[in-house]
């Protein structure tokens, strides 16, 4: 049959409790309150007969974590799966909902309480039925038809265990994703962090690409940490996956503004994920798949010293590129190595290593010795005869290191964290010119409950970088790019502090605050300089954080959040060591608030509902300095100027648990997007009647930024059909970017992005057949596409032509410019053990 037991894992709405490692909560960070007189906690305890009918069909063992919440009057409520698979989950969430509880309470009064309950599945297990005496002296007689062979044997009562556990109450304005939730989502191949692009506030810049602006912050601006360690990147060249093995992820929380005060040095969004804690037993996955291949591999040290993690993964997507580039190279790779040792029963230490690597290379015609330099022909169509003559030279190439070495302390409602960061990062461009980044850092993390409703945490960090250019085949960087990017030295000294107030359950509010000191300084003899030198100074953030969530009535929360962000400048995208060299002339500054509501609804749904806006001044935005990116690197002031920045507008987020047969999700976001600059930015393009017409009297005009859409639509459904077999599509809808008509002669025709291209559509698929076997080991077979309908993207605009047959024409002489269609298939398998 089956045995069935339950975890309860008690997350006390505003109380904390003892941490238990069965079932584990990676998000564990949080102790008893050490107050003279601490409350009496007693958790929720299911009331009747807890029975779960095993799967039919199924086979093997397997475990269910749900996580729900417990209200006060002993109700199941937001009951979702954790982590498992069909056909497990299924009958597990069943069960669940159908539970009543005696509720938690808080010295005597009943409160709320969120729980994770772990269902474990055990097959059937077949008892010999004894028979009635044999009444018949022949022994040979014909038997009548046993009534007891109909009779399914009773299964073992169902044992029940209950362990109290913590975890960090909810954030407001946080967006969490869990691994088991994306993995079943279309177009982000099980990667948590692709998934992000679906989500409201999100805008791509183009369909597949892992760039996109977060409420009109540009790519730049967003910040991407990983166990709080800050990495310069995110993803692989062009559509390829994270840097980091998906298996290695337990949530990823997306902040699209005013974050906590632990995260800053960004003046938009925050992607922070953080990595499963060290397990008990040993685990492992492993994927095959058509662009690339990983494995990750866990085990326990013994006598439970601690464990050892090991992952990776190796693309070659150059084995199918040349079928449609045969002259152009792509590859990529990355690893993650882990030790943890436990020091006492209250001390950590953890060593963390990671890296990554992308090339993207064009094989060229050489020319005889003496002749100069190698001339760049088109990638395809040189001829099996001259392939002998060709060499491999660099487009892009980038490589990121990270090495982190960390102690925590937990006891007693504290928590005290130190670290210490060595990285260094490569990024080259074209055939000439590198940027090496060298890092040291270190920061110490304290968090401490005061009392049952105060808790704070706080925290110092210190970061130093030495960015070096070298050349690659010439004696000397090339100016330009040495003046957008100097060799230099930049340290950043920091602090925060985050105090959160907790009112009878109902009402959360945390006051945050953090400062930032900015230094950068011109290595000596080493570079280039501009006259006068925008590099040199020191520059200070302040940044207060607000955030409140309040129980407006049963089921439905309002949420706020407001703040002040600050960066130095940076690149558009980005990019390891493509840091802009220019703190001298400031920081960018941005403000931020959002208002919104939660709604509980039935049938598992989640519904938020955002208005949000922001201002952002001295804003480094390649694409509003430079319109139509031109003389980026052909000018070191050319794409440097500074602009003003705008967004406000509305979010839609719709969600249904995972772990339901049918899930899905609805993210729509309606806003809008602008940018003030100097009119001096489009010099003559404007023609003398348009700048009469626009010419304001600060000398600056506003227009909607370069990849303002109004609309962008993401809608997802996956069905489980049970045996294994689940399906799932995507539709992602979003309007065409502004671009500003023009005459032959260049002038414009209109307001400057007065005009947009077409919209934009595509459906993603993924389709799974799944093979589970005892001990919670599964292997899939998984068929998974993005644009499988294989639509091209109006991406840029060309004006003073005559429209093709097979053009778009867009009016006024200019027609659309498509890229792509980007399209990502995978066929793959994947098996966890």
């Amino acid at each position: 049959m089956k045995r069935w037991a339950l975890a309860l894992g008690v997350v006390l709405v505003g109380v904390p409790a003892r941490a238990s490692a069965d079932p584990p909560d990676s998000r564990a960070n949080t102790s008893p309150s050490t107050q003279e007189h601490p409350p009496v906690i007693v958790p929720p305890r299911a009331l009747g007969d807890v029975r779960a009918a095993y799967p039919k069909g199924a086979e093997g063992r397997a475990t269910v974590v749900v996580e729900l919440t417990v209200t006060a009057e002993g109700d199941a409520q937001d009951v979702h799966a954790a982590s498992g698979d069909e056909p497990w989950t299924t009958p597990a969430l069943e069960t669940v909902r159908a539970l009543r509880f005696d509720p938690a309470t808080r010295d005597g009064h009943p409160i709320a309480a969120k729980i994770r309950m772990r269902v474990d599945f055990e097959p059937p297990i077949e008892r010999p039925v004894e028979l009635p005496p044999d009444p018949y002296e022949d022994p040979l007689p014909t038997l009548p038809k046993n009534p007891y062979d109909d009779l399914a044997p009773s299964p073992p009562a169902p044992k029940v265990e209950q362990v109290e556990v913590t975890g960090t109450r909810r954030v407001p304005g946080k967006i969490s994703l869990g691994r088991a939730e994306v993995r079943d989502m279309p177009g982000a191949f099980g990667d948590a962090f692709r998934a992000i692009d679906s989500l409201p506030g999100v805008t791509p810049m183009a369909s597949g690409l892992p760039f996109f602006f977060v409420r009109g912050a540009p790519p730049g601006s967003t910040g991407y940490f990983l166990d709080g360690i800050r990495l310069p990147v995110l993803f692989h060249l062009g559509a390829g996956p994270s840097i980091v093995h998906p298996g290695l992820i337990d949530h990823v929380d997306f902040y699209p503004a005013a974050a906590p005060a632990i995260y800053g040095r960004a003046s938009g969004g925050i992607v922070a994920a953080e990595t499963r804690r060290p397990e008990g037993h040993a685990r492992g996955e492993a994927n095959l798949r058509l662009l690339d291949a990983g494995a990750l591999v866990e085990s326990p040290l013994p006598k439970g010293m601690g464990s050892a993690l090991a992952a990776g993964r190796f693309g070659y997507p150059g084995l199918l590129l040349p079928l449609f580039a045969p002259n152009t190279r792509l590859s990529y790779w990355d690893y993650q190595l882990r030790g943890t040792l436990n020091l006492s029963e209250h001390d950590t230490l953890t060593v963390f290593a990671l890296g990554s690597y992308d090339y993207l290379g064009r094989r060229t015609r050489q020319r005889p010795s003496g002749t100069g330099s190698p001339t760049v022909d088109d990638p395809v169509g040189f001829g099996e005869t001259e392939r002998r003559d060709l060499e491999t030279r660099t487009i892009f190439e980038t490589d990121v290191s990270r090495i982190e070495a960390k102690h925590e302390h937990r006891e007693a409602g504290t928590l005290v964290r130190e670290a210490f960061v060595l990285g260094r990062d490569t990024t080259a461009l074209g055939l000439r010119d590198r940027v090496e980044t060298d890092l040291l850092s270190g920061r110490v993390d304290v968090e401490r409950r005061l009392s049952d409703a105060i808790a704070v945490t706080g925290g110092l960090d210190v970061a130093y970088q030495r960015y070096a250019v070298r050349a690659e085949g010439s004696p000397v960087p090339s100016p330009e790019f040495e003046a957008l990017f100097p060799a230099r030295d930049e340290l950043v000294l920091g602090g925060r502090i985050d105090a959160t107030y907790t009112l009878r359950d109902r009402v959360r509010i945390t006051a945050g605050l953090r400062v930032d000191r900015y230094s950068a300084y011109r290595i000596e003899d080493v570079g280039y300089a501009l006259s006068p030198d925008p590099l040199p100074g020191t520059r200070l953030s302040v940044e207060p954080r607000l955030s409140a969530r309040v129980a407006v009535v049963p089921r439905v929360t309002f949420v706020s959040t407001a703040g002040i962000a600050g960066q130095p400048p940076r690149f558009a995208l980005p990019l390891p060591g493509l840091t802009i060299g220019r703190l001298g002339e400031g920081l960018e500054r941005a403000v931020q608030a959002s208002e919104g509501l939660e709604w509980a609804l039935p049938f598992a749904l989640t519904v938020t509902t955002t208005v949000f806006t922001s201002r952002t001044v001295g804003l480094a935005d390649f694409f509003a300095a430079c319109p139509g990116g031109r003389g980026a690197f052909t000018d070191g002031n050319a794409c440097s100027g500074r602009s003003g920045g705008s967004a406000f507008g509305f979010e839609l987020y719709v969600k249904r648990a995972f772990g339901e047969k049918l899930t899905g999700f609805l993210s729509y976001t309606l806003s809008r997007s602008t940018r003030t600059i100097p009119i001096t930015v489009f010099g003559s393009a404007l023609g003398p009647s348009l700048r009469a017409e626009l010419e304001p009297e600060d000398g600056k005009v506003t227009v909607a930024s370069d990849y303002d859409r109004t609309h962008v639509l993401s809608t997802a459904l996956a069905y489980a059909f049970g045996n294994g077999y689940r399906a799932g599509a995507k539709l992602v809808v979003y309007s065409g970017r502004p671009y500003t008509p023009k005459r032959f002669d260049g002038t414009f025709l209109g307001t400057p992005n007065g005009s947009r291209l077409p919209l934009f559509h595509r459906i993603d698929l993924r389709l799974e057949k799944s093979w589970s076997f005892s001990q919670g080991r599964r292997i899939s077979a998984v068929l998974e596409g993005l644009n499988v309908t294989l639509r091209p993207e109006a991406n840029d605009v060309t004006c003073g032509v005559r429209a093709g047959e097979d053009d778009i024409d867009l009016g006024d002489g200019c027609v659309a410019e498509e890229i792509g269609p980007i399209a990502v298939p995978s066929i793959g398998v994947e098996a966890v053990f």
